[in-house]
């Protein structure tokens, strides 16, 4: 008997048990669900919007054909959007984003650089470091093509050295920074109405 008593004493601490730990698991959600996600800022969120905008406007245009000035004042446009964003942006709130918009208007800046160039008729970005040969390389890394000047080359200093092709770079730099403008976008389009 004693033992049965032992028992049905066992059991009933083990329902117990076990109820508690419902319970309180019960309660733990309760309690995650119930602390509120970040909010941001009305005014942020519209000047993201601004820029988001004005990102997609600089991608359609570097994909079906743009002249230089509707693209450079696009760009200064679009420029000028991040940079009111930035200043309000919170500084726990997806900075992979923000880092990727920043490499974004980096290479459409470098796009419309190089478009200067060819257009003024410049010399094309050459090694060493001519006309900002090394950025370039950094920015497009394995994507950059590369021609090289016959030895013969009017320029001596430029006799068989590499630069790089205007219009190629140009195509290059323009889907690389689509391709951060679209990540970001990506990333923060789910906080947008």
């Amino acid at each position: 008997m004693n033992k049965l008593v032992g028992l049905l004493i066992l059991m009933i601490l083990l329902a117990g048990c076990a109820a508690s730990e419902t319970a309180r698991q019960t309660a733990l959600a309760e309690t995650q669900t119930a602390i509120p996600s970040p909010t941001l800022d009305v005014n942020f969120k519209r000047q993201l919007g601004s820029f988001l905008d004005g990102g997609l406007k600089l991608k359609s245009l570097t994909n079906k054909g743009v002249n230089y000035s509707d693209y450079s004042e696009q760009l200064k446009a679009t420029k000028v959007s991040f940079e009111l964003a930035c200043a309000m942006w919170p500084s726990d709130f997806a900075l992979d984003a923000k880092n990727n918009f920043t490499k974004a208007l980096e290479g459409w800046g470098m796009a419309l650089d190089l478009w200067h160039y060819q257009i003024e008729d410049y010399d094309n970005p050459v090694e060493p470091d001519i006309n900002h040969f090394l950025d370039y390389i950094a920015y497009e890394g394995d994507s950059v093509v590369f021609a090289t000047h016959p030895i013969s080359f009017r320029v001596p200093e430029y006799q068989n050295k590499k630069f790089l092709p205007f219009d190629e770079n140009i195509s290059i730099l323009f889907a690389l920074a689509n391709n951060y403008y679209l990540s970001g976008r990506k990333t923060v389009s789910p906080i947008l109405p």
